[in-house]
Formats: C-alpha cells, structure tokens, sequence
C-alpha cells in the first residue's frame, strides 16, 4: 500500500509540475475551430465545385486541417504541452493560417461565382458591402452553454434561442460573428460589474473553446456573447454564463 501511494504522489506532483507550465493561446483555439468548420463545409458535396475551388486547392486545406488538428490536440493536453509542441502549434497556425486567408480572399474576390449566405457564414468570409450600406443586428441575443471541461479549457455552445432553431451548428442568418467578452471572480463573490469584463476576439464558429489563464483556476468564470452583422451592427448581449474553470 505504502508503494502505491508513493506512486500516486509522485504522478500528482508530476501533473502539478505541468499544469503550472500550462499556458495556452485564445488565438489557436480559435483559428482550429474555425479552420475546421470551414473545411468540413468545403468538403460537403457540391460546394467546392460550385465555389470553383480545385481539388488542388481543397487538398492544401485538408492537409492544413490535419496538421492544426494534431498540433492542436497534443497543444491543449497538460500531460503533452511543452515547449516543443507550443513550437509546432505556432509553425503549423503560421503556414495555415496565411492559405486560408487566401482562399478566403480568392472567394470574396471571384466574380464568376454567386456566394451564398451559407458560403459567408460558413467560409467566415467578411463581404464588403457598398458604402453606407447597413444590415442591421438581429432583435434577439444568443444563449450560452457549457458542453465540455477540461484544465483550463471550456468548450461552449453559443446557440440560436428562437424556437426550433436551439440545436443549429451555425450561426443565425445575417450573423457574421458572435462577440465575447469575459471576467473572473473568487468563488462565492458576487457576479461582476460591467467594467470588470475583458474583450475576446470575436468568432465565426458556434462551438468552441474558451482558454482561461493559469491563475483563473478554480475561479468563476462569467461569459458574455452578442451576435454581430456583417456591417459591425451589435444584437443585445447575452444573459452571462457562469462556469468554474478546472
């Protein structure tokens, strides 16, 4: 018995050691999710060749998906994430992320082609309109929803509350992104005031994970997200969401 213990002391302070060097990027997380959607979008049939993109060119991008996506699982893993595999997250969002910012680009810039409202959102392409032009905000602010937790990362469902839309994997019609903003508190003290919330950048994707900082263990996370129009238009915000950060 006296063995085992050992043993299990000796894992525990080798996983503390590793969580204690665990610091992860908001900005990954949120280019591998978005880069996933996207992708998969591309891969449904008929869309590629009615978008004209090539095989080619739609090959590049599934290769670029697999790489962020190992990268990315072996990153955000507290029993994985070194300095090495921090090293090979960045040089693998460094190559990925400047090809689909092109392909995103060459779609927006294509005459020949007709997007659809469904190509925007699910490409998170931002379509220049003419000036003066505005689409104004949807009447109605998103809901929020913890779906998975692990250390320091929390996945979250940012769903569409209008009847029969709550289940949706994307984002309402004459949405282009869903703003985020986030604060911290102890347990057990009051939820914060307005000024206490800090900016995260906005997302495309409805699904994804919120990175928290080491030393927001063990505190009370309070989400807050809005939808926003392809013009910059903002919806009411959400009601916040409470979660504990593991």
């Amino acid at each position: 018995m006296g063995n085992i213990t050992k043993k299990y002391n000796f894992v525990a302070k080798i996983n503390l050691k590793l969580y204690t060097k665990m610091k992860l990027n908001q900005k990954y997380s949120d280019f591998h999710e978005e880069l996933d959607g996207a992708v998969d979008y591309l891969n449904t049939t008929g869309i590629a060749p009615r978008l004209e993109v090539s095989t080619t060119i739609l090959g590049s991008l599934n290769d670029q998906k697999g790489f962020v996506d190992a990268a990315y699982d072996i990153y955000k893993d507290p029993l994985r994430h070194t300095e090495t595999s921090t090293l090979n997250m960045k040089m693998k969002y460094d190559v990925a992320h400047p090809i689909f910012s092109g392909v995103q680009q060459m779609l927006k810039n294509n005459v020949g082609i007709n997007l659809l409202a469904a190509d925007i959102s699910a490409l998170y392409l931002h379509v220049d309109l003419p000036h003066g032009h505005v689409i104004p905000a949807v009447n109605f602010s998103p809901s929020n929803v913890v779906t998975k937790q692990t250390h320091l990362v929390t996945r979250i469902f940012t769903l569409n509350p209008t009847e029969g839309h709550q289940s949706d994997k994307h984002k309402p019609e004459h949405v282009a992104k869903i703003g985020r903003e986030i604060a911290y508190v102890n347990i057990g003290d009051p939820a914060p005031p307005a000024d206490r919330y800090k900016a995260l950048d906005s997302i495309g994707a409805v699904q994804y994970d919120i990175v928290s900082a080491l030393e927001n263990v063990n505190k009370e996370a309070y989400l807050v997200t809005w939808y926003i129009s392809p013009t910059g238009e903002a919806s009411v915000k959400s009601l916040p969401l409470k979660f504990t950060v593991i």
